[in-house]
This record gives C-alpha cells, sequence and structure tokens, in this order.
C-alpha cells in the first residue's frame, strides 16, 4: 500500500492570511508609522485623546451595551457563568472604566521622558536613564472587552503604536469599541496607530513573520 515516509518527506508551514481588508503586516506597518506620530504629540494631546475616549464611552454606551448584548446571546451556550460575567458590560462598569481612563489620562504627564538616572562618566560626558516608547505593543486579551480602553489608554499614554487581539467571543462588542479609539485618536495623530486583529493565525504571523515591527507582545 502507498503512504508518506516521514523520513523523506519534508513539511512546509504556511500561512493564509484574510483577504478582508489589509493584511496583518501592513496593520503591523501602519501602527509602527501611527506609533511614532503618536511619540512626537506633546503630552497634554495624549491625555486628551484618553480624555476623549473615556467620554466617548459614556456618550456612546447604548451602543456599546447593545453590541455586547449580541456577544452575550451567542455565548450564553458555550461559555461558563463566570466568563459570562466577565463578557458582560453595564452602565456601571462603563462608568468606572471612564473613570479609570481620566486617571490614566493623567498619568500621560509622567509616562515618557522622564530622567530615572543620571550620571557623569567623564567631564564632558553625562549618561542618563530615560524612560521612552517601545515602539509596537502586541497585547493578547480574552473575552474581557472592558480591557480593550484600557490597554488602548496605556498605549496612547506611553506614546506606543498598539496591536490588540480580544477574545472572538467579544467580537461586536471589542469592534464597537475599538471604533471608539479611532475616533478619539483621529483629531490628533493617525488612528492607525491602534489596529485590531482578530485570528489566531494573525498573532502567528506578527510573532513569527512579521516579528521585526513588534517591541513588546503581552498576553493580558
Amino acid at each position: 500500500s502507498s503512504g508518506i515516509n516521514a523520513e523523506s518527506q519534508s513539511v512546509l508551514f504556511s500561512f493564509l492570511e484574510s483577504s478582508d481588508g489589509p493584511s496583518v503586516e501592513t496593520q503591523a506597518h501602519m501602527a509602527r508609522l501611527g506609533g511614532r506620530a503618536l511619540a512626537a504629540l506633546p503630552a497634554d494631546k495624549r491625555a486628551k485623546i484618553i480624555t476623549n475616549l473615556s467620554e466617548l464611552l459614556l456618550k456612546e454606551s447604548n451602543s456599546i451595551l447593545n453590541a455586547n448584548t449580541l456577544d452575550l446571546e451567542a455565548a450564553k451556550d458555550t461559555l461558563s457563568a463566570h466568563n459570562i460575567a466577565r463578557l458582560r458590560l453595564t452602565k456601571d462598569k462603563l462608568k468606572t472604566l471612564s473613570d479609570g481612563l481620566r486617571l490614566i489620562a493623567q498619568s500621560a504627564h509622567s509616562t515618557t521622558d522622564q530622567v530615572l538616572r543620571r550620571m557623569q562618566i567623564a567631564p564632558d560626558m553625562i549618561l542618563q536613564l530615560k524612560t521612552v516608547p517601545i515602539g509596537v505593543l502586541l497585547v493578547i486579551f480574552e473575552s474581557r472587552p472592558d480591557a480593550l480602553p484600557q490597554v488602548a489608554a496605556l498605549s496612547i499614554a506611553s506614546g506606543n503604536g498598539l496591536l490588540l487581539k480580544g477574545g472572538k467571543e467579544a467580537w461586536h462588542t471589542n469592534n464597537t469599541l475599538f471604533n471608539l479609539v479611532t475616533r478619539a485618536l483621529e483629531e490628533y495623530c493617525p488612528p492607525t496607530a491602534i489596529q485590531l486583529i482578530n485570528t489566531r493565525e494573525e498573532v502567528q504571523l506578527c510573532c513569527l513573520r512579521y516579528a521585526m515591527y513588534l517591541g513588546c507582545a503581552w498576553v493580558r
């Protein structure tokens, strides 16, 4: 009988990119360019972006909760009660989230360009240790949609581009929140500084093929 001899065969692994929307390489490249523009903004403008986002969370609360209802309905037979609770958003949660973003906005003034240590190593030479943006962050979080604006605000405050990957169970909520992040950004810098990626395959592509765009990857 015929078969495959594992010892004499080579296996080629390939990644298929989505044909819908920009490729993940394009998203990573745009996040890097947008992140540079974000890093160049003065702290007060980065703080204003985050404040605008905190206000949008309250102004658009009905749209957010409607999207969240779609996710909850789709997940009711597949997620545990604990995970449903993490997925669920309420008016009170959005208010708490908005208040938290205002605190992050205040931190934008002390996040980057801070001298942590200063040492004179020669008569005409001073060595400084300063806080600077990393570049592009890849942050993966599970079905907790409240994490999306939190992580976005931290990225904005620190002047970093961002690639976000949320749980598929929160697809509608994440996309609604991401659109608000885009609206908050566009007044002061390219909204492409923050990108939403949707599949595990795209995460693999980022980490294995396009890692040169990334400064740090973090699983929340």
